[in-house]
């Protein structure tokens, strides 16, 4: 059964509309972490207020084939932006989500008046993958549906990022043989399995290298609670 994906984030803002607006000439590239340019990468420009997933991007636009990207970004005032870029179905995700954020993105002065070029964003490490997630009763070996899983990053990647927001929660339920929940790699992160009327499994760590595959399986005991509630 496929999972239900549910991704659970923090500190949501509401996004304004723009009124009186100009625009502000970018330009730049976007880059893996061996230095090569990267194609096809999604680049947006997020005001400097809140580092927030649900902010709403001023511009977001395509690499081209040498990793560059030239555009417009529509700005009410002077100010400075996060540059942000993904490219998820290479294996680089959304680096707004500070889960998957692995260093700390180029953040830029704007304005109307001075074009502003020579951007520099790095992305990668790739992620991994958790392909397939088996959680079983363990008296019955059945499968549990209506679980979760909540990753957590044990590592800050930058300074400024808050240790007690580096987390993802997905719904799973059942035998989930077609997960391909993306994980960074090359740090650890913990993983924890929980349903209701059984017990949180205990707090597992991977480690991962870019673009590994794993497939992982936990047996949840039942509550005492449960258990005793039982015919």
């Amino acid at each position: 059964m496929r999972a239900a994906q549910l991704i659970v984030l923090a500190g949501i803002t509401i996004p304004h509309l723009l009124s009186g607006q100009c625009k502000a000439l970018v330009g730049g590239m976007v880059i893996d972490e061996s230095g090569n340019p990267l194609s096809s990468v999604k680049v947006s420009f997020i005001e400097d207020k809140v580092y927030d997933y649900q902010q709403l991007p001023r511009a977001s636009f395509l690499t081209d084939v040498a990793g560059n990207f030239s555009a417009s970004v529509a700005i009410l005032s002077p100010g400075r932006f996060w540059v942000m870029a993904r490219k998820p179905d290479d294996g680089y995700p959304d680096n707004r989500l500070m889960f998957y954020l692995d260093r700390e993105p180029p953040k830029v002065l704007l304005s109307c008046e001075e074009p502003r070029s020579g951007i520099v964003v790095q992305l990668g490490p790739k992620v991994a993958y958790v392909r397939q997630l088996t959680i079983l009763d363990a008296e019955t070996g059945s499968p549990v549906e209506n679980a979760g899983i909540t990753l957590r990053r044990m590592s800050r990647p930058v300074g400024w990022t808050r240790l007690d927001a580096l987390f993802l929660k997905m719904a799973v339920s059942g035998n989930a043989l077609d997960l391909k929940l993306a994980v960074p790699s090359e740090v650890d992160i913990s993983y924890e399995i929980s349903a209701p009327g059984y017990e949180t499994s205990p707090r597992t760590i991977l480690h991962l290298k870019p673009s590994q595959d794993v497939n992982l399986e936990v047996t949840l005991q039942r509550s005492s609670q449960s258990t005793t509630q039982s015919p």
